[in-house]
């Protein structure tokens, strides 16, 4: 999986937590949901979200199905790479 644009990107992170939401994975929403409605797309708004994907993938592989774990490994990642770029 790969994001062709930022739009992309937070498509495939709004399904996720869309996911999470209707699962009650609130452990995952906990990490992840402060730093996203506060995304400003700025440098600070993607170390945020980076911040808050790494908490989240912290929780484990086990925690997820598989499809949602590489999932977010990807985002995890790609946030990353978005924030070394800037």
């Amino acid at each position: 999986m790969s994001f062709q644009s930022n739009q992309d990107y937070m498509a495939a992170l709004t399904s996720l937590i869309d996911l999470w939401c209707e699962q009650r994975r609130l452990r995952h929403l906990a990490a992840v949901l402060p730093s996203f409605i506060g995304f400003n797309g700025l440098t600070d708004g993607w170390a945020e979200l980076s911040s808050g994907l790494r908490c989240a993938v912290g929780l484990g592989a086990e925690a997820l199905p598989a499809d949602e774990w590489d999932t977010l490994q990807q985002l995890s990642r790609d946030a990353e790479k978005a924030l070394s770029s800037r």
